[in-house]
């Protein structure tokens, strides 16, 4: 055994210093990106219900949520709202995997909500010690700092610490678990340098732990640790029993099933004794918010009733959403996309992955075939929600199964590979750099680094359910979804500034669409409106200067003829029709700058509205004469045979309206637009009621009542007559 230990400063050569300085950088980097983010006091999705967990089992020593949760849910109303809970037929829990909240449990009683941060820190501190401990056996202390620190900086690993989550967590103990199993088994494929001894030519504590015999068993534990908090994980219990099978080392492989089982049923127990239920993903469970109420308190029974009001949220199954068109955008989304990409978001993982490839030993095998599996399971079977919730940076998925990558690795990678991993991780932080510092007053949110820079090219995951930033709104019976915070949107309009990027926003339509419909209203004499898709570039003037345009009480009409849909799939809200996904980037431009605001409306394509005037009278109750003064009850029933529904609430919503005409063809009456009493799918009918107030002075009236699509014409208009027309005698009082 070699004592390489004696003087810590001889080995602390070029590469430890390399190490140390892209280690600062990047903390300079993530630091800077942090004074610019949304305080902590602002929680997004699961952070929140993690955050009252701790809470409730630092205050009251358990996992129930009644009402003293209840009470300290009210008073932190505002920045930590959303708690999943789930029920048994006695209580209700909060919802989630419980190690984490806990290990947790003893910060928070003594920091708050600062308390699951320094949790975070020191168990990357721990794992990193285990890991960096486990590459020093195989290669100088320089190349092993080297490769951790690029494991670790060259993937947003480190940004984590500061999400109260489970995420971080779970990579801690992969990689002190991986290191466990791995540490006295790895083949001569890895050169082996001799154990590491301290200034008193004593093995270290942790070397000590690493080199126990009974390390794997400790590691296969930590490993289902993971497991307990997200099934998923199963495949870094997988890696080592893989390397014990491939070693045909059968009897090793089955000690680490038997105590791998073991663990995780315990912490099954552990989870069934404090939630009621052995796993919260299979249990009954739903979200909460100030909006819907909680299960608890006076206002408990109208909350609960969303227990059984909401079944798609009770649980989580292994149920496939797979095809293969789905799973192939899937896997570009997960190497390539603006929110998830491997390439920007952990491209030390894309170069270790090609290293790790060229001379695989069994234990790379192993790991690299686990590593396969859970990718598989969430690009080819889970394609629904790959990526998970809206709180996150980058694939939140990754980081737990993130470390198979580096136990893969045959030997350690030299320094070209290393500075390739580096000049890609530079392009991603530069990036974020640029955009968060330039955008920051309009976005302090965790997706702000996508707004500018590469992130920007990438393509965006309209898959997703909960990105948080983006708006979504059904306009003129479009899907539309606004990805970026440029433009102000309200109910049924956006408004662009001139001088900020350009808005985008996101379109998907279920029929072949010809061209697209937007009103847009400026006071700007000179103004121009650029759109943008992946074909094209078009502009348009639109300033109350420009001539010969087509001008409405709505603003100035402008139609594009768009590029073919870039992508067709379903979306979350219909799972058996493809869509087409077309994506629009809107920009005011004036030519010598100076602000101004535009008002866009979007009508969608002007010919399938065209469609929305066919329907079927089916009845109507027209009196033959009234009393005048008085008022009468007409009904008409009507079937719509167009192609698309009548809304009630839209940009172009479907509205009725009565008229009455005297003998001489003169108005005499005009109701106020009456809205439908529900929207009226393809073939549904609609019965129509009004209350028409007859004239006091006696006489043969026409009565005609019409439909209106607001803002296109009303019906009699495209068809050449309403749809109740009839001739009533109005006859005076007795």
């Amino acid at each position: 055994m070699k004592n390489h230990g004696v003087n810590p400063l001889a080995n602390f050569n070029a590469k430890s210093r390399a190490a140390l300085l892209l280690a600062i950088l990047t903390l300079a980097t993530l630091l800077t990106l942090a004074h610019y983010r949304s305080p902590l006091s602002r929680v997004w999705g699961d952070e929140g219900t993690y955050l009252a967990m701790m809470e409730s089992l630092a205050a009251d020593g358990d996992l129930r949520f009644d009402d003293r949760d209840l009470h300290r849910t009210k008073a932190a109303e505002g920045g930590r709202t959303h708690l999943i809970l789930q029920r048994n037929e006695d209580n209700v829990f909060y919802s989630k995997p419980v190690l984490y909240a806990i290990v947790a449990a003893p910060f928070f009683a003594l920091l708050g909500a600062h308390g699951p941060i320094l949790l975070n820190a020191l168990a990357l501190g721990l794992a990193l010690a285990f890991t960096f401990a486990y590459l020093r056996r195989f290669g100088d202390g320089g190349t092993a700092a080297l490769v951790l620190v690029t494991f670790v900086c060259g993937a947003v690993i480190v940004p984590y610490v500061a999400w109260r989550m489970t995420d971080l967590f779970q990579t801690t103990l992969a990689l002190a678990g991986l290191t466990l199993c791995f540490s006295g088994i790895r083949p001569s494929g890895m050169r082996f340098s001799g154990m590491r001894l301290d200034a008193n030519g004593q093995p270290s504590w942790i070397n000590r732990c690493i080199s126990w015999r009974h390390a794997p068993l400790l590691g296969i534990v930590l490993l289902a640790a993971t497991t307990s908090m997200r099934p998923s994980n199963g495949v870094l219990v997988a890696a080592p029993i893989l390397a014990a099978i491939f070693q045909r080392q059968l009897k090793r492989a089955t000690v680490l099933v038997v105590i791998a089982v073991a663990a995780f049923l315990l912490l099954a127990g552990l989870t069934l004794v404090t939630t009621g239920a052995p796993n919260p993903y299979r249990a009954v469970r739903t979200s909460f918010t100030p909006a819907t109420g909680y299960p608890a308190g006076s206002s408990s029974a109208e909350a609960l009733s969303r227990f059984d009001t909401l079944p798609s949220s009770e649980s989580t199954g292994l149920k496939t959403h797979a095809d293969l068109r789905r799973s192939a955008y899937s896997a570009f989304y997960f190497f390539a996309g603006r929110h998830t990409g491997l390439l920007v978001y952990f491209p030390a993982a894309i170069v270790f992955l090609l290293f790790a490839l060229r001379r695989p030993d069994p234990i790379g095998y192993a790991n690299l075939l686990a590593l396969s599996a859970a990718v598989a399971f969430f690009i080819g079977w889970r394609t629904n929600n790959y990526f998970g919730g809206d709180t996150f940076i980058g694939n939140r998925y990754f980081p737990s199964i993130y470390p198979l990558v580096l136990f893969a690795l045959p030997r350690l990678p030299g320094v070209r590979w290393l500075a390739a991993a580096w000049v890609l991780a530079g392009l991603s932080y530069g990036s974020a750099l640029f955009s968060v510092t330039q955008f920051h007053e309009l976005d302090s949110g965790s997706q702000s680094h996508t707004r500018a820079g590469i992130f920007r090219l990438l393509p965006y995951e309209s898959t997703s359910i909960d990105i948080a930033g983006r708006r979504d709104r059904y306009w003129a019976g479009h899907f539309i979804r606004f990805v970026d915070p440029f433009a102000r949107v309200g109910r049924w309009h956006a408004e662009l500034y001139a001088g900020r990027p350009p808005t985008e926003l996101l379109m998907a339509h279920w029929r072949p669409l010809g061209k697209l419909r937007l009103f847009i209203e400026t006071s700007a004499p000179e103004a121009t409106l650029e759109i943008r898709d992946y074909g094209k570039t078009s502009t348009f003037p639109i300033g109350i200067d420009a001539p010969e345009l087509i001008r409405g009480p709505l603003g100035v009409q402008v139609d594009i003829a768009t590029s073919k849909p870039w992508r067709r799939h379903q979306y979350w809200w219909d799972n058996k029709t493809q869509y087409s996904t077309r994506s629009l980037r809107l920009r005011l431009l004036l030519p010598h700058g100076g602000p101004a605001t535009a008002v866009v409306r979007y009508f969608g394509d002007p010919q399938l509205l065209e469609q929305s005037f066919a329907y079927e009278r089916l009845a109507d109750s027209v009196p033959e004469q009234a009393t005048a003064g008085t008022t009468s009850e007409v009904v008409v029933t009507l079937r719509n045979t167009s192609p698309l529904t009548w809304e009630t609430q839209d940009i172009v919503p479907v509205r009725a309206r009565y008229l009455l005409f005297d003998e001489s063809g003169a108005q005499v009456a005009e109701s106020a637009r009456i809205e439908l009493p529900q929207r009226v799918e393809p073939h549904h009918k609609v019965v129509l009621v009004f209350d028409v107030t007859w004239p006091t002075e006696p006489g043969d009236y026409r009565l005609t009542a019409d439909l209106v699509l607001e803002h296109v014409a009303w019906f009699e208009e495209r068809t050449g007559a309403a749809v109740l027309d009839g001739v009533v005698r109005v006859e005076a009082p007795e």
